[in-house]
């Protein structure tokens, strides 16, 4: 026989198993949408640290800004302090190549090569080739590479040069640093040179 007091317990749990159990469950789970996906990082290519380096070096007495040494390969040696990404690569051709192809590349210490692109760029301006991001870690030396075959450019010397800051009474005095960037050095060589650390040339790099 049921007591009053166990009759009313019953009477209070029926309205809660008459709720449907889908409105249930709608009540309690947690609204939890998809969330934005962030943009990714922006790869800026105005007031590099590389353009830094190359203006205060021009600001420096017997330093000009030229188009100069004919030898096929131009690149310079640099580390960074922060890790960084590198997206984007700058270069200006010489005129009468525009079209025709730059080999670009992008070495580690143990001349592993951890990019190579072939890229054509502007001859009135410094142009800019996206690249996938590469992840570049700090303290460790990477060498950034242009070659421009003889071959390829109509067997003209003239056509090898590039744009490059040089010292008219010596070498280029490295390390040099701006923001987090130190070239360490530099190197002018194939079918001509090897000239060592006697100039930079502009090859222009962007990181995210």
């Amino acid at each position: 026989m049921k007591t009053i007091m166990n009759y009313k317990k019953e009477k209070l749990y029926l309205p809660l198993l008459s709720i449907p159990f889908t409105l249930l469950l709608t009540c309690c789970t947690p609204n939890n949408p998809t969330p934005t996906p962030l943009p990714p990082p922006v790869c800026n290519t105005s007031n590099t640290d590389f353009q830094q380096i190359y203006s205060n070096l021009l600001a420096t007495a017997n330093h000009v800004n030229i188009n100069s040494f004919d030898t096929e390969i131009h690149e310079y040696t640099f580390t960074l302090s922060a890790n960084k990404a590198l997206c984007s690569v700058g270069y200006q051709s010489q005129a009468a190549i525009s079209t025709v192809p730059y080999k670009i590349e992008l070495l580690d210490a143990s001349n592993n090569i951890l990019y190579s692109g072939n890229h054509t760029f502007s001859p009135t301006m410094t142009s800019y080739v996206s690249i996938a991001p590469i992840n570049l870690t700090a303290g460790q030396s990477y060498t950034i590479r242009r070659t421009m075959l003889l071959s390829n450019a109509g067997g003209l010397f003239s056509n090898i040069i590039g744009r490059l800051v040089r010292n008219t009474s010596g070498t280029i005095s490295f390390p040099t640093t701006s923001g987090i960037m130190t070239i360490t050095g530099s190197k002018f060589y194939q079918n001509g040179g090897p000239l060592i650390n006697a100039g930079v040339p502009y090859i222009d790099l962007a990181f995210q």
